[in-house]
């Protein structure tokens, strides 16, 4: 007769081999099972939010905004018995380059925002303000 046993191991640990198949039972009728467990370890992830706002002041006032985002993420490893958490590193990103349209009969303060490398010690956010002056 053949009898399957469920094997349950302790809460936050996971089985690490299969059981033995054959289970040999001694002179005092017990039985021995090894079974080999190890911590589990769950994996997430978090993310940060990066933000550069491009805002292109025209002569007759208004204001054209070009927002520019890169998120960067990095994993987590969570230990399920001990809570404990390693964090890994952080990806990096960058902001593309932006060409400032140009406009007759005026001078733009910049003719591009360059192409930046965003890191995880970047400032969340930041601004670049560019204005069209009237040619003399």
């Amino acid at each position: 007769m053949i009898r399957y046993i469920n094997y349950h191991q302790p809460q936050g640990y996971e089985i690490m081999d299969s059981p033995q198949q054959t289970i040999t039972v001694d002179d005092s009728g017990k039985r021995t099972i090894s079974v080999y467990v190890d911590h589990k370890i769950q994996t997430a992830s978090e993310s940060k939010s990066f933000l550069r706002t491009i805002n292109l002041h025209y002569p007759s006032g208004a204001i054209k905004i070009i927002d520019q985002t890169v998120l960067l993420k990095r994993n987590l490893y969570v230990d399920q018995v001990t809570n404990e958490t390693v964090y890994g590193t952080w990806n990096t990103g960058s902001f593309d380059e932006y060409l400032v349209p140009t406009m007759k009969g005026y001078t733009a303060s910049k003719t591009t925002v360059p192409t930046q490398t965003v890191t995880s010690d970047s400032p969340s956010s930041m601004t670049i303000d560019i204005y069209y002056t009237k040619n003399a």
